[in-house]
């Protein structure tokens, strides 16, 4: 399909969002292309369709937003335990939404936007930080 420059800033209570995956739900069934990107230190993402070409089809779309924030030390590769065996263990890493989930879910996201034949530029701001715990092994990006 023919494809459309679209970015897209996202703030958070007004400040930049770094590092947010940003995601595009077609609600044309018959997109089935995949259309995201991640926000750079402005907040802004440049949209690629299936992570290699720049932009996306003309549609509408839901917007789909997450960040996931880790807390802890990473653990110890085989290499650091081989050289000190007896190192104390550190508690495990924990993962955390930074943002509303409802956010990064198709049917609950408020977001939405038309990618039209001119500029595509969308602004975003998420009101609200949150700090929910993932479950291990429920890392989400």
């Amino acid at each position: 399909p023919k494809l459309y420059p679209t970015t897209i800033t996202i703030t958070l209570q007004g400040q930049p969002l770094a590092d947010a995956a940003v995601l595009l739900t077609p609600l044309d069934t018959e997109n089935h292309w995949v259309h995201g990107s991640r926000t750079n230190q402005q907040g802004t993402a440049t949209i690629l369709t299936h992570g290699q070409y720049n932009g996306v089809p003309l549609g509408k779309y839901k917007l789909r937003v997450s960040k996931t924030v880790v807390e802890g030390d990473p653990p110890p590769s085989d290499i650091e335990l081989a050289e000190n065996p007896n190192r104390p263990k550190s508690p495990p890493q924990k993962y955390f939404h930074e943002i509303p989930p409802e956010y990064n879910d198709p049917n609950t996201t408020p977001f939405e936007l038309e990618i039209k034949t001119t500029a595509n530029h969308f602004m975003f701001d998420i009101s609200k930080r949150v700090k929910i715990e993932i479950p291990r092994g429920g890392v989400t990006h």
